[in-house]
């Protein structure tokens, strides 16, 4: 049997990462091509949110590589995926934020993606353009609650996923289908290849996070600021 690799995710608020800090100071302990980025994004709002999100990266990495804050060496693919060169870290690394809330997942082996979704927030609408039948009809059998959650669940392995294996949501996403492994916090996904293993877990309020890797895994929590770690469930 094979030993599960080590996934460690850590989900913060924003405010958290920043902590009353003045924007300009934190911006400054960046690299020029990060304060270029971030000053792409012109409402307050989006700035602070991917100010945190890169402090947060680097933290995870700092951490993984076990160099300095200000060394990781980050560089991104032309889709704006971030990477750092496999002889520096074998492994892979992902981002994603969804309101306040920001999640980095990181392993030493393979590939990793990682994706938050709100509860309630992901419109049932969308399902006919992302679930495939078998999912649908999962969705219809449900009362509106339960609904709710299994589609913010369903919405978020599916971005998990097409992250980690580098395309976007609108591709192949109805080919796609989950079920979950009973009695695990993990996912089968049908359509794809089946070494990729899933979880969920209850991220922050009214929020879950998946996690999508290319073998066996299990999850820890890391604490990049004091909050809280998320608690792993399966909802599905």
């Amino acid at each position: 049997m094979e030993i599960p690799t080590v996934v460690y995710l850590a989900v913060h608020h924003v405010e958290d990462i920043l902590q009353d800090r003045d924007l300009k100071q934190l911006m400054a302990e960046l690299p020029q091509h990060d304060r270029d980025r971030i000053g792409r994004f012109r409402r307050p709002r989006d700035q602070r949110q991917r100010l945190a999100g890169t402090l947060l990266l680097r933290r995870a990495l700092s951490r993984a590589i076990g160099c300095d804050f200000e060394n990781v060496p980050i560089q991104r693919t032309t889709r704006g995926r971030p990477f750092v060169d496999s002889l520096v870290y074998p492994g892979d690394f992902n981002l994603s934020h969804h309101g306040a809330w920001l999640a980095v997942a990181w392993t030493a082996h393979g590939r990793v993606g990682v994706d938050l979704a709100g509860i309630g927030q992901v419109r049932l609408k969308v399902a006919q353009y992302v679930c495939s039948n078998e999912e649908i009809a999962y969705l219809d059998s449900l009362a509106e609650e339960p609904q709710a959650q299994a589609l913010a669940t369903l919405w978020a392995l599916k971005e998990a996923y097409t992250k980690a294996v580098g395309f976007g949501m609108s591709r192949q996403a109805q080919q796609l289908s989950f079920r979950p492994k009973v009695g695990q916090p993990q996912f089968t996904l049908f359509g794809a290849d089946p070494a990729w293993t899933f979880s969920v877990l209850e991220a922050a309020p009214a929020t879950v996070a998946a996690i999508a890797t290319d073998r066996p895994h299990q999850v820890r929590s890391a604490s990049l600021t004091p909050l809280e770690s998320p608690r792993v469930r399966v909802d599905l």
